[in-house]
């Protein structure tokens, strides 16, 4: 399993590898290039290898599963909105990822939302746009849906 930190404490990788083998154990993966900001959502794009990492108002940044960790943008300038901690899946079907939801943030003691919205990533033309299936949830939903996905911190 791997798990992407947003901002992460100096010297500690904010890409980190859960081994479920001999008790588990999380392992720091170095990388380099620009990092993901805060308040991150990330996908596994199988069918490019990579891993799709998206963070509040920048464009999607992108690392490799094999080979030599780096950070590197996609998506051009297109950015998911000012939004933290949305909710994402990878639609194969349909090629893209699915983003739900999250909060937004414009000062560092302002925080906006819960959003109740959808927006999609397409991953072979890197396009980001308010998806056509969207839908307004209610806002319980969405707060509901939010508590339930876990939180990861990198070891100390």
């Amino acid at each position: 399993m791997l798990a992407v930190a947003g901002y992460a404490d100096p010297g500690v990788s904010q890409l980190q590898q859960l081994t479920f083998t001999g008790g588990g154990a999380w392992t720091p993966i170095p990388i380099t290039g620009d990092p993901p900001g805060g308040g991150v959502s990330a996908v596994l794009d199988y069918a490019r290898n990579r891993g799709i990492v998206f963070s509040s108002g920048q464009p999607a940044i992108a690392f490799p599963i094999t080979g030599t960790p780096v950070w590197s943008y996609i998506g051009a300038s297109q950015s998911l909105e000012l939004r933290d901690y949305a909710v994402a899946i990878f639609d194969t079907e349909h090629d893209r990822s699915i983003y739900f939801g999250g909060y937004g943030q414009d000062t560092p003691t302002n925080y906006f939302g819960p959003f109740d919205d959808v927006w999609s990533f397409a991953a072979s033309t890197s396009a980001v746009s308010l998806s056509a299936l969207a839908f307004r949830a209610p806002v319980a939903t969405s707060m509901w849906i939010r508590c339930r996905t876990a939180t990861v911190r990198a070891p100390r």
